[in-house]
């Protein structure tokens, strides 16, 4: 090719490259030097033109970054590095593309795949349809199983399986039934993770855990040391369950084939200790252990010394104390002995000075002062030879070398196993004590697994008496064991999930306790109880003493979108908000309830609530009184909003009487408005006008429009009472008002309980005092009493108090009971999944 044909080639070469490099670096945010070769060529022209309006693009994007250098084609040679490195990212950028391809080719296949296989179980929708409309039916969710299980769609099966166990992950069988499937299908991997998703949720199951070790044994054959961990794993997990005999006879069984009969003992040495269903038979079974193997191949090296050295410890105090028998035997002989020959002596020793009196001058002793001497050592040596045996004994037993086991003889074999079964006959006893006082609380037990039927009475009963004994034992983790127990049982009634939370904050020793109580919440909430709000009302103030706000939200959070229009959740929210400091989250919060209800005089209390948040938290007095004028205009007969707007409007630091009275006056020209309600407010402005108001003019004629209310509402009463369909109605109300209306003085006479007091909606508020009084906010809507003395109204206020209180103390969480006469103590079952029509918004 000639020369200027190659210079062209490699001009349009260069232009494409620069072009691409120009479009990567729209993509990048890093700077990048640009290359443009002064192009001439007309084979070129149109990759130049595009790449001056790359050139404009990036000049627009990032005027700061982008460098752009002219160079002369010549200049721009095969090795150049901008040209390599450009190179390089433009086939990088290539094989990104094709992966992404391929990519997507499998993606496409796959879905294709799953379609033909979807088309092959054309009875499948069917099924899921009936557990989707009902997921409580549990008979709709065993013939989903039963079908997927015998098709070869492992998809579908895989989804059946997980969704219905995270519905009910007690049900033990289907964790091994899907352990199975996935065995069958050869993905060995799977399966592991079925059988440690099983273990995990139900971790008491002797016979998953069996199903589990049997699966292991079977693909691990050659490790015994992971087959004994899981063993041991298993054993830790649920060994303390009353009916866990199979489980420690399986792990026995398997040592005992291999002949470890050392390790054998050892787990009898644990299983001895614990009461189970068939203790005696491991007692016996322990016997013929130790009776029928050698003593050196079942108890360990430590222990065998010991008991040997016991055993000759013994056998030195059983000689000793012979060896000192028989010495103080020979003692008593010999001092009888030498009593007699004392006497003897002495006559000897007469007859020997009368000789010596004959012979004197002859000299020298006598044979019987030698042989006397005589006697007297060889007594002497004697009593040392008989006592040498006893020292004998000391000494062998320092001679003795333990710890060689060649040396033992069948008669110290059969004392060293004799005391071997007699120290566990000890710990045996104990466990039969501790059997007997359990065994009428199993033998109650009909139903120890889990199942959507409900229990009979005396189950749940013999479950409550069992977990009192236990918890008076005292033995926290058989207590925790028996909670997991009756929890797998008992898995639907709340009352047994908060029991284990009352126990597990009662516990003195809180280590760990924070955990344990979040897995109990967890699994009450989320998967037995979802739509319970009581546990997620306590599960939130749980989250919230730990400090967790985050968690305690997204559970009121949870439980709203199950139930939702609940008043006391959406309480329970905006404070939870209000008490980590998060203000415009509670204004976002009361905005949302307040245009989201259904129920006026619902959205009119949540509406003072929040008139009193805006003043008391966040100092803004005059947004409450826009809240609340907003929450009269939708409603204008509530009079609680009313009241409440005077009582904001008292709390400003100059009393406004002309904003005080046009709240007053708006709410009594109403037409509807009925005549005790427009009674009480006359009543109300005189007594306000009465303190504040700036006129005696003013004064006079609220007073003079006072009596003319109350002569309209006598005159109404009495109508009311001469009507017959009214009669039974009116007998409710008081006849003190056609008294209290005879003249203007009387009901003057308790203005201060008229006023204050707060007419039928008893707000009890003190407009002298800063703070508002907390019972007048509570109270329901005005009854419409037809009384106005100071009495009854007290006792009214009391009734609503008490009413109010008992209202929210059954929101309260503890043991004792609930009411205005509790103790302050929980009542935790309150809320069984039906709710009353006032507490919904």
């Amino acid at each position: 090719m000639p020369k200027k044909s190659q210079m062209k080639n490699c001009q349009h070469q260069h232009a494409l490259s620069c072009l691409l490099m120009l479009k990567l670096y729209l993509r990048m945010s890093y700077p990048l030097i640009i290359i443009i070769t002064t192009l001439m060529n007309p084979r070129t022209l149109k990759s130049v033109k595009l790449i001056k309006m790359s050139i404009i693009q990036i000049q627009l994007r990032n005027p700061v970054n982008s460098i752009i250098l002219v160079v002369p084609p010549q200049k721009v040679t095969r090795h150049h590095p901008l040209r390599n490195e450009l190179k390089s990212r433009i086939t990088a950028n290539r094989r990104k593309k094709r992966k992404d391809k391929e990519r997507d080719k499998d993606k496409e296949k796959d879905t294709r795949d799953k379609e033909k296989e979807r088309k092959k179980l054309p009875d499948l929708e069917k099924y899921w349809r009936a557990v989707k409309e009902d997921s409580s039916d549990f008979t709709g969710w065993t013939y989903l199983l039963q079908y997927v299980d015998s098709e070869s769609d492992a998809e579908a099966a895989r989804e059946a399986y997980d969704t219905f166990l995270s519905h009910y992950p007690y049900c033990y069988g289907y964790w091994r039934k899907y352990a199975d499937y996935e065995k069958r299908k050869g993905i060995k991997a799977n399966c592991y993770k079925v059988f440690e998703r099983g273990l995990e949720s139900i971790p008491l199951s002797v016979d998953l855990w069996i199903h589990y070790l049997m699966h292991i044994k079977a693909h691990h054959v050659d490790d015994e040391q992971f087959i004994r961990l899981q063993y041991e794993r298993a054993v830790k997990a649920c060994g303390l369950e009353f009916r866990s005999d199979k489980l420690w006879d399986a792990f026995i069984r398997w040592e005992n084939e291999s002949k470890r009969y050392n390790r054998v003992v050892q787990i009898y040495d644990k299983l001895l200790a614990i009461p189970t269903q068939g203790y005696n038979g491991h007692f016996d079974n322990f016997q013929d252990l130790i009776n029928q193997h050698p003593i050196t191949a079942t108890i360990g090296n430590e222990e065998l010394i010991r008991l040997r050295k016991e055993w000759h410890e013994r056998q030195q105090s059983k000689t000793s104390k012979s060896s000192s028998s028989s010495s103080s035997s020979r003692s008593r002989r010999d001092s009888s002995n030498s009593k007699e020959s004392k006497g003897s002596g002495d006559r000897e020793r007469e007859r020997e000075k009368e000789r010596e009196r004959e012979k004197r001058g002859s000299g020298g002793k006598s044979p019987k002062d030698t042989s006397e001497t005589h006697v007297d050592e060889s007594a002497s040596t004697i009593d040392l030879i008989e006592s040498e045996p006893s020292m004998v004994p000391a000494k062998v037993a320092t001679t003795i070398d333990f710890s060689d086991l060649s040396t033992l003889v069948d008669e110290e074999i059969a004392a060293i196993k004799d005391k071997v079964i007699s120290a566990r006959r000890k710990i045996h006893k104990v466990t039969v004590g501790a059997v007997t006082a359990r065994w009428s609380f199993e033998e109650g037990i009909k139903r120890p697994y889990f199942h959507v039927k409900p229990l009979e009475r005396a189950q749940l009963k013999n479950w409550k008496d069992y977990l009192d004994f236990e918890i008076e034992k005292g033995d926290r983790e058989r207590v925790l064991v028996l909670f997991e127990r009756c929890l797998i049982a008992c898995a639907l009634y709340d009352e047994f999930w908060l029991k284990m939370l009352r126990y597990l904050e009662s516990m003195p020793d809180q280590t760990n306790v924070v955990d344990l109580m979040r897995d109990v919440f967890r699994r009450a909430c989320r998967i037995h109880h979802p739509d319970k709000p009581s546990l997620h009302l306590m599960w939130s103030a749980f989250e919230e003493c730990n400090l967790n706000f985050d968690g305690a939200a997204e559970v009121l959070q949870r439980i709203e979108e199950r139930c939702p229009n609940l008043l006391q959740i959406a309480y329970r929210r905006i404070n939870v908000e209000r008490r980590r400091g998060a203000l415009d989250k509670c204004r976002e919060l009361y905005i949302h309830y307040i245009d989201g209800s259904k129920n006026k005089g619902v959205s009119g209390t949540l509406a003072i609530k929040y008139a009193r948040f805006l003043h008391k938290i966040c100092h803004d007095l005059d947004a409450g009184l826009a809240v609340l004028q907003e929450a009269i205009d939708r409603d204008p007969a509530n009079t609680r909003v009313a009241l409440q707007m005077i009582d904001l409007c008292l709390q400003r630091a100059e009393v406004d009487e002309k904003e005080i009275v046009q709240i007053m006056d708006k709410f009594m020209n109403r037409p509807d408005i009925e005549p005790d309600q427009k009674v009480l407010f006359a009543q109300r402005k005189v007594e306000f006008l009465e303190d504040f108001g700036s006129t005696a003019k003013g004064l006079q004629e609220a007073q003079r429009s006072l009596q003319l209310t109350l002569a309209k509402a006598t005159e109404a009463q009495k109508k009311g009472e001469t009507s017959p369909s009214r009669k039974n109605s009116s007998t409710g109300k008081d006849a003190s008002a056609g008294a209290g209306g005879s003249s203007s003085s009387s009901s003057a006479a308790t203005p201060s309980a008229v006023y204050n007091n707060g007419g039928s909606a008893n707000a009890n508020y003190n407009y002298n005092s800063s703070n508002a009084s907390s019972a007048y906010y509570g109270q329901a809507n005005s009854g419409g009493s037809g009384g106005y003395p100071a009495q009854q109204q007290t006792q009214q206020q009391q009734q609503q108090t008490q009413s109010y209180d008992s209202y929210y103390s059954q929101w309260g969480y503890g043991s004792g009971s609930s009411g205005v006469g509790g103790t302050g103590g929980y009542n935790y079952g309150q809320w069984s999944g039906s709710y009353s029509g006032g507490n919904y918004y």
